[in-house]
């Protein structure tokens, strides 16, 4: 796979890493190898999809489909689950809740006329281990951003008392 990979990654847009791919062929062999020969394909695109399919795994062809096959896609999309595959199609705020919230005011505000981009399409173009490391920082911060205003919370607490104190002492 890393050959393949290697060898097509010039004509595949940055964010797609070897994971996509090799998913990607997956889903795309167990739904040629699944479906029934004689499937009813919409699209010029799912033709070709289709031949090529064709081309690549034809000899593996299963007979014709049951209504088992339900199952099994499900069961196929439950390894990927604890397989760590958490899908490159997920809405941004899914993957990046974090950092999505947090910079959503501000990009409104701002980040159109940095980038002319949505937050949410310049968040899709991150890469999945950027995007964790990004949510990792923010949440970081965030928890700091907590403590100092727990921090600051008892602090307030405490000049208050002392006032309070202050004022009692200066009564009748």
């Amino acid at each position: 796979m890393g050959a393949l990979f290697d060898s097509i990654r010039g004509s595949l847009s940055p964010h797609i890493d070897q994971a996509k791919v090799y998913y990607k062929l997956k889903r795309n062999k167990s739904k040629f190898l699944h479906a029934p020969p004689q499937a009813t394909t919409t699209t010029p695109h799912d033709r070709r999809v289709r031949a090529l399919s064709a081309e690549l795994w034809g000899s593996e062809l299963a007979p014709p489909a049951v209504e088992g096959d339900a199952d099994a896609a499900e069961a196929a999309d439950e390894r990927d689950a604890e397989e760590g595959y958490i899908g490159g199609n997920l809405h941004v705020s899914v993957r990046l809740p974090v950092v999505s919230e947090v910079l959503g005011d501000y990009w409104r505000k701002n980040g159109r006329v940095l980038s002319g981009v949505s937050l949410e399409r310049g968040l899709a173009l991150v890469g999945p281990e950027e995007g964790r490391m990004a949510e990792a920082k923010w949440k970081r911060q965030l928890e700091v951003e907590t403590q100092t205003q727990g921090r600051r919370h008892d602090l307030a607490k405490e000049v208050c008392a002392m006032l309070i104190d202050a004022v009692r002492g200066l009564g009748p």
